[in-house]
This record gives structure tokens, sequence and C-alpha cells, in this order.
């Protein structure tokens, strides 16, 4: 079941989470979805240490873009949730 979280931020208004199948030998990894005004956009792969950066990152958008950015990501139609 995922989880969305509001957070405080000039270009992302919610982050949303939820764990992919995992190997025993590997750390989790989750697709992270977040809320750009109307669009939403999933990021896939993402892994937790990463996830609980962006979560306490005192700047979202910076954060984002420094470490999310870049990981394979696709447009969705509607919200996930």
């Amino acid at each position: 079941m995922p989880v969305v979280v509001k957070v405080k931020s000039s270009n992302i208004r919610k982050i949303g989470y939820e764990q992919l199948a995992q190997s025993p030998s590997s750390e989790p990894t989750y697709v992270v979805y977040v809320n750009f005004g109307s669009s939403w956009y999933a990021y896939d792969c993402v892994p937790q240490s990463i996830l609980s950066g962006f979560l306490l990152a005192p700047s979202k958008g910076k954060y984002f873009i420094t470490n999310i950015k870049h990981l394979p990501t696709y447009k969705l139609k509607s919200c996930p949730f």
C-alpha cells in the first residue's frame, strides 16, 4: 500500500512511495511518486537511503534534482492513489 506525504516545497506538493520486491542481499528499493502541481511522476528503483534523505531534506527540490531526477521515470495519467 503506497504512503503519501504532503511536503512544504515551492515545487513539490506531495511525495508518495511503495516498496518494490527485494532480494535478500540488497538494500530495499521503492517506486517514488512525486506531485508537481497537477502532474504526477513515478521514479523506479529508488534506494531506501535516497528515499529517507528525500523525506528528511530541508529543500525537497534541491534533493530531488541532485539525487532522484536522473532515475528512470514516467509521467502518470492520473493520481496513483
